[in-house]
């Protein structure tokens, strides 16, 4: 009796300590078990613990996606060292270790990953990421943030030239994923609400409408692109046009030097 009590005792430390919550009978991370805030330290000895168990090869692509994080210390504390966790297991421990310091280690990506009990913890520091960022912007001139806002455009627009094909699926790709958040008349909505503000802005600024129309439409028609299939030569927009007619891929253009 006295030696199964000795054993008992020592398998409930470990699972406390180790994290290893298959010890209890359960097969998942701790992500979806969890009943009271542990600390970072435990989470990821838990994650640790939980790969070895389940036979999981940290880095395998085979066995879910990957990720380096920086642990104990984050990257944005001069933390250097790294520990490698999935990505779903990434998400928790960024949050374990805001708490820990005190200090928001999240991006944003985490919240798709996290099960419904973490969210409270993950709107606080996402809000307080948000309230540093806002300081840190306000501390910067305006005049700085405008020159920093147009070569961030200048670079993206140099990139989306440079590779339109890559640039075409990006955008394909968040206007499928917005059609499946949006409701059909939540569009109609937006849409409407959107043209309504364009009126109004246009009827206030007609000077400044007229000038950039006009010169958007010069740019606009000097530009010339070819068919990579069969090397019509047109604007953008005609060559779009020439091309759907003939169920080409409008995405199959090169630009010509003017």
């Amino acid at each position: 009796m006295v030696y199964w009590s000795l054993q008992l005792g020592i398998i409930l430390t470990g699972a406390v300590y180790y994290g290893s919550w298959r010890t209890w009978g359960y097969t998942t991370p701790p992500q979806t078990r969890h009943q009271f805030m542990i600390t970072q330290r435990e989470y990821v000895e838990g994650c640790l613990q939980w790969y070895k168990e389940a036979d999981l090869q940290q880095g395998n692509p085979e066995d879910g996606e990957w990720q380096q994080c920086h642990y104990p210390v984050p990257d944005c504390l001069g933390g250097t060292s790294t520990v490698l966790l999935l990505k779903e297991h990434h998400a928790v421990q960024g949050l374990l270790q805001s708490e820990e310091f005190n200090h928001p280690c999240i991006y944003g990506w985490e919240e798709r990953y996290l099960s419904e009990e973490w969210m409270p913890l993950f709107t606080k520091w996402r809000s307080e990421l948000s309230r540093i960022a806002v300081a840190v912007t306000n501390a910067v001139s305006l005049e700085v943030r405008v020159q920093r806002a147009k070569k961030a455009s200048d670079a993206a627009l140099e990139w989306r030239r440079k590779n339109p094909v890559e640039a075409r699926r990006i955008v394909d790709k968040a206007i499928r994923a917005s059609r499946k958040v949006l409701t059909k008349e939540l569009r109609q909505e937006f849409a409407k609400k959107g043209s309504i503000n364009r009126l109004k802005w246009i009827e206030e600024n007609e000077e400044i409408f007229k000038e950039n129309s006009s010169r958007g439409a010069k740019t606009q028609h000097a530009i010339r692109v070819r068919c990579l299939v069969t090397g019509y030569v047109s604007t953008p927009c005609g060559l779009s046009h020439y091309q759907r007619h003939r169920g080409i891929d409008t995405s199959l253009r090169e630009r010509l030097e003017s």
